[in-house]
């Protein structure tokens, strides 16, 4: 591998970035680091991207080094991304500490910090464990604000009953702020529940906006799989324009990639393609573009690895 090849790594590191394809990016760049044939800033964006990856995948004992070494060599931008993600960690950290033997009054302020920086980055899974432990601790002027947490964690991975129900408790025992945030995070539970019923019988002009508008929100959230079947549900509707079907075909694309089935992904562009406009038809040569740069990012690093 030479210098060129690795700032081809690099660049399908950053399109893997803005995916969250989070352990693509471990994969393409934890190699070409180690190489340190990318010096100076382009060094440092490398070992931000790592640790960033390996922090998102809950490894911050692994991800520390790295951030380090960002913070020491990146550019001014990167130094600023990996010093808050360096105290992104010593906040999980001292969380983690806070809950053992479950979390007392004066901790649960420490372990709601924790878990709406989890939340801020769509980890689910970590920001819930942190609000359920100061929803089932002593701190119960707390409770309110963790059950908005959990209800926010659940509505994001489209488990909208038991979303509706944390959402409930936040808007009957909440703060003013609270209640007020618990209410707007109703309706949208509400609007999301009258979308799922859409999608189970075709759909109306108007149920087509909401269904769409509702996928969308689902991806730039992070709930992939959910948006994929509101895409789904809409490119295979009897009462649908072919340039919608091929736009809602295109995000069914984008979410299958994300999920890890570029054969999906690939088959789906290539139905989008079908029916596209010009404006979709050069989304989608650029999608395919970034799925083929990933592919000859990924033989680099596999030539790499096994010289």
């Amino acid at each position: 591998m030479d210098v060129t090849e690795a700032r081809q790594v690099l660049e399908a590191g950053r399109t893997s970035t803005g995916y969250r394809l989070w352990q693509q990016v471990v994969d393409l760049l934890e190699p070409v680091h180690r190489t340190q044939l990318l010096t100076g800033q382009e060094q440092g964006e490398a070992a931000f991207l790592v640790g960033q990856a390996q922090a998102w995948l809950g490894t911050w004992d692994t991800a520390g080094p790295y951030l380090d070494e960002a913070i020491q060599i990146g550019s001014s931008d990167v130094q600023q991304l990996a010093t808050a993600l360096r105290d992104q960690a010593l906040h999980e950290g001292v969380a983690v500490l806070a809950e053992e033997g479950g979390v007392e009054g004066t901790e649960a302020m420490l372990v709601l910090a924790a878990a709406d920086e989890a939340l801020g980055r769509q980890d689910y899974a970590t920001a819930s464990g942190h609000y359920e432990q100061v929803y089932n601790g002593s701190a119960s002027g707390d409770r309110a604000r963790a059950s908005l947490g959990i209800a926010r964690c659940r509505a994001n991975t489209a488990q909208l009953v038991e979303a509706a129900q944390y959402a409930a408790y936040a808007a009957d025992n909440g703060s003013a702020d609270v209640v007020s945030e618990a209410k707007e995070l109703q309706e949208w539970i509400s609007k999301q529940q009258d979308v799922a019923a859409d999608a189970s019988d075709g759909s109306t002009p108007d149920e087509f906006d909401r269904t769409r508008d509702a996928a969308q929100q689902a991806m730039f959230g992070g709930s992939y799989e959910h948006a994929r079947n509101l895409f789904r549900s809409l490119a295979e509707g009897s009462n649908i324009a072919d340039g919608d079907r091929a736009r809602m075909q295109f995000g069914v694309a984008i979410c299958d990639r994300v999920l890890g089935d570029r054969d999906a992904a690939r088959m789906g562009l290539e139905i989008a393609e079908r029916n596209a406009d010009a404006d979709l038809r050069a989304k989608i040569e650029r999608f395919r573009l970034m799925m083929d740069r990933e592919i000859d990012a990924a033989a680099l690093v596999a030539e790499l690895l096994a010289s």
